[in-house]
């Protein structure tokens, strides 16, 4: 299921207008937790962030494929229903690597997982799958805002915060200057993967494609073994 809060009036500037910001998470109060954490204390309305809430890995997945405007950050509990919250980052950043294919520019959706799971192994897998931070429950309720103000303005700049956040542990890996423009880029002016020779965008397209082959076929074979039992028949 997916609840939006449109705090929300009009669209201005890429940096002045309010926030999207996409929370995932099963748990009802681990939701409101978070939504309140993400309020502007004392702004009005017009300036509160636009919070959608998912609470499952199929309804996260398609509310950043399918919505019109993208979101300038996420928030995702590693524990859900449908898919996990690294299962879910691992196939946002290969659609963000794929699409590339089509002539669009590579955007990197800012991820920070939520999670209780915080030791080394944990760890590398969130990095593995393109996690940028980790947030270890509870969640630093005080501090969030401003981190994940912080987050998006740097990504916005076409870079990332080069130190941790109260709160948060940064997983992505130190790149070059060139490199972080094309894998953080956030607004308009990114440069397209034809643009960045030595970005991780070819590479990771090359083993996605190898991955849908061997898909192929392995789904070849076992039609083969079907209509070879048909004949038999």
């Amino acid at each position: 299921s997916r609840e939006t809060v449109d705090y929300t009036s009009s669209e201005s500037s890429e940096s002045e207008r309010p926030l999207r910001i996409l929370i995932a998470d099963d748990e009802v109060t681990n939701q409101r937790v978070l939504q309140l954490s993400l309020r502007k204390r004392g702004a009005p309305k017009s300036e509160q962030p636009l919070v959608t809430i998912t609470s499952d890995g199929h309804a996260t997945l398609s509310a950043v494929l399918t919505s019109r405007q993208r979101f300038d950050i996420a928030l995702i509990d590693e524990v859900m229903p449908g898919h996990y919250g690294s299962e879910v980052t691992r196939q946002l950043r290969l659609h963000e690597i794929e699409r590339t294919t089509t002539g669009a520019p590579f955007i990197r959706m800012p991820i920070i997982i939520v999670t209780a799971n915080s030791m080394p192994t944990d760890v590398k897998k969130y990095q593995k799958v393109g996690v940028d931070y980790l947030c270890a429950k509870p969640v630093p309720a005080m501090t969030l805002l401003s981190s994940v103000t912080t987050i998006v303005e740097t990504a916005r700049a076409g870079g990332m915060p080069k130190t941790d956040l109260p709160g948060l542990l940064k997983l992505s890996r130190k790149r070059s200057s060139k490199t972080r423009s094309v894998t953080t880029g956030y607004t308009s002016g990114e440069v397209s993967t034809s643009d960045a020779s030595d970005s991780d965008a070819p590479s990771a397209i090359g083993e996605l494609r190898a991955e849908n082959a061997r898909l192929r076929q392995a789904l070849e074979s076992v039609q083969e073994r079907l209509s070879a039992l048909e004949v038999a028949r």
